[in-house]
C-alpha cells in the first residue's frame, strides 16, 4: 500500500511538473509580451484548476492521511527542482555564453519560484485536504 501511495505522489509531481514547462514554453500574456517582464510565468485560472484538480485526486486516492496532507509539500518542492534542471539546462550544459549564465540562473530561480507562489502551493493545498475528506466520506 505504501509503494501505492509514493506512485500517486510520483503521479502529481509529474502533472506540477508538466503544468509549469507548459506555462513556461507557451507563455504568450500580456506581461510577457508587451511589458517584457521575462520572469512572469504566465499562469492562468485554468492552469490554477489543474493544479488544484490534481491534488484533489491525489488525494482522494491516497490512503494515508499523512502523505495526503503534507504530501503537496514533497510534491511541490520536487517539481520546483525538477522545473529548475529544465530551464537550467542548458546552462548546465554550456549552451549559454559566460556574460548570460548569471542573468540566466538568476531568472530561471524567479520564475521557479513565481511559478509555485502563492497559487499553485494554496490550491494544491486546499485541494489535498478536500479531497482527503472526500476521499474519507466515500471510503
Amino acid at each position: 500500500m505504501r509503494l501505492r501511495d509514493l506512485w500517486v505522489v510520483l503521479g502529481w509531481t509529474g502533472i506540477i511538473t508538466g503544468m509549469m514547462v507548459r506555462t513556461f514554453m507557451v507563455r504568450a500574456c500580456f506581461n510577457y509580451v508587451v511589458v517584457m517582464d521575462l520572469t512572469d510565468p504566465c499562469q492562468s485560472w485554468l492552469d490554477y484548476g489543474v493544479f488544484f484538480a490534481a491534488a484533489f485526486a491525489a488525494g482522494m486516492i491516497i490512503l494515508d492521511e499523512r502523505i495526503s496532507y503534507l504530501g503537496f509539500v514533497v510534491v511541490h518542492i520536487v517539481a520546483s527542482f525538477l522545473f529548475f534542471a529544465y530551464v537550467a539546462g542548458p546552462i548546465v550544459a554550456g549552451l549559454a555564453g559566460p556574460q548570460s549564465v548569471g542573468e540566466l540562473a538568476n531568472r530561471t530561480v524567479v520564475i521557479d519560484v513565481r511559478s509555485q507562489f502563492p497559487f499553485p502551493v494554496f490550491f494544491s493545498l486546499i485541494g489535498s485536504f478536500l479531497g482527503r475528506y472526500f476521499g474519507r466520506l466515500i471510503d
